[in-house]
């Protein structure tokens, strides 16, 4: 691993600009990243990785924050910098344990136009029976559409000059992070609000006369009851789905119970005997063998202010199979967040512009700035089931 002292050569070099490293000023870093040769992004990303070794090292108070406030006066710099916070945000987007691609088809939206995705019903039905000579009878196919559009999220927070030079390590390695798990959180409570409603389970998407909104709270039994429920489902010409249940999502009141329910080797279970009487039996866990896959959703009790906050969960069908039961899409070229940095308005006496760390002219503050840009729609109903979990257990 390279030295401060490397890094710091590297920094000062009167070559290492901009303009001569990348051929050209003025232009977006992914847009001249997209042009650069293999050996020239290779060189790239290992100056961004000396750069986050250099904001490590002042982070952890193994150099002092006055070799970073020296290394801002190099020209390229700021370049270098603003690229290893994006990374630094980046990866704590990613790092948030968001439980929506578990249960949600993931998509992409071109643009802020509505989105259209279309159902189609019909022809798939069982074939009737053609007498000889008979014309064959016609079948028809039926539309449905539904469309939502992606919006932009976000955030800025501003800083003064002063605090950059006392804390430039303050600065530079937490606003990113929380950007980055600000953007997560935005995401996952976006998803979780299509499912999840004041009461539970989202009115629209569950209902009894969906046959798809349970009461029993979440036990064996109750899992149970929601695969049959799934299984039962058929399409707008009554033909069964046989969809099946690859998640189990609750909230974290749950998150032990269904871990017990998933990860257990052995369950009992109740079964009607040869006559009136039941018996009960232990039998291999099905639903571990089954491959059912826990999600906890952190903002369901946060989200269903009225009832059912802890003991609501949901069973559903594999968001890559079938239609889906929601969708959560991005911006195509957007799908994560963004941070950004305020261009200075400033420029010295002697011509030299200033360095987005001197701030602006009027009042030296410093911006960052956040941006996701996302959205979502329901789908099918019939690939989910959820439950209130407020009746009687079994």
């Amino acid at each position: 691993m390279a030295t401060v002292d490397d890094v710091m050569g590297d920094i000062t070099k009167e070559n290492a600009s901009i303009k001569n490293f990348f051929g050209e000023a003025g232009v977006s870093v992914s847009q001249i990243y997209s042009r650069m040769s293999e050996a020239d992004r290779v060189a790239f990303n290992q100056r961004v990785i000396r750069t986050l070794d250099l904001i490590e090292a002042v982070q952890i108070g193994d150099v002092g924050a006055n070799r970073l406030r020296e290394a801002m006066g190099a020209s390229d710099f700021p370049l270098l910098m603003g690229v290893a916070l994006n990374q630094t945000m980046v990866g704590s987007y990613k790092a948030w344990p968001v439980s929506y691609p578990a249960w949600a088809m993931v998509g992409q939206v071109n643009d802020f136009r509505d989105a259209e995705r279309y159902e189609v019903t019909g022809g798939d039905g069982t074939l009737p029976e053609v007498g000889v000579q008979n014309e064959y009878p016609a079948t028809t196919l039926a539309e449905a559409k539904k469309s939502f559009r992606v919006k932009k999220y976000g955030t800025r927070i501003p800083l003064t000059w002063e605090m950059i030079r006392n804390d430039a390590m303050g600065a530079f390695a937490d606003i990113p992070r929380r950007f980055g798990l600000a953007a997560a959180r935005t995401e996952e409570k976006f998803a979780t609000s299509l499912i999840v409603g004041a009461s539970g389970p989202d009115s629209t998407l569950y209902s009894e006369a969906q046959g798809n909104l349970l009461t029993s709270p979440l036990s064996v039994v109750a899992v149970q009851e929601g695969f049959q429920a799934m299984s039962e489902m058929t399409d707008a010409g009554g033909e069964p789905i046989l969809n099946r249940p690859t998640v189990l999502a609750v909230p974290p009141a749950l998150e032990v119970t269904a871990d017990n329910i998933i990860n257990a080797l052995i369950i009992k279970a109740r079964t009607s005997g040869g006559g009136t009487s039941e018996q009960e039996i232990e039998t291999t866990n099905w639903i571990k063998a089954g491959g059912l896959k826990k999600a906890v959703l952190p903002y369901a009790p946060i989200l269903a202010k009225t009832a059912n906050a802890h003991t609501q969960w949901y069973l559903f069908a594999d968001p890559a199979e079938g239609r889906g039961a929601v969708e959560v899409a991005h911006l195509r070229g957007h799908e994560a967040p963004a941070i950004f940095m305020k261009s200075p308005n400033a420029i010295g006496l002697s011509g030299t512009a200033a360095t987005a760390y001197e701030g602006d002219f009027d009042t030296d503050s410093i911006q960052f700035k956040v941006r996701a840009v996302f959205g979502g729609r329901q789908g099918d109903y019939r690939f989910t089931v959820g439950s209130t979990g407020a009746g009687s257990g079994t």
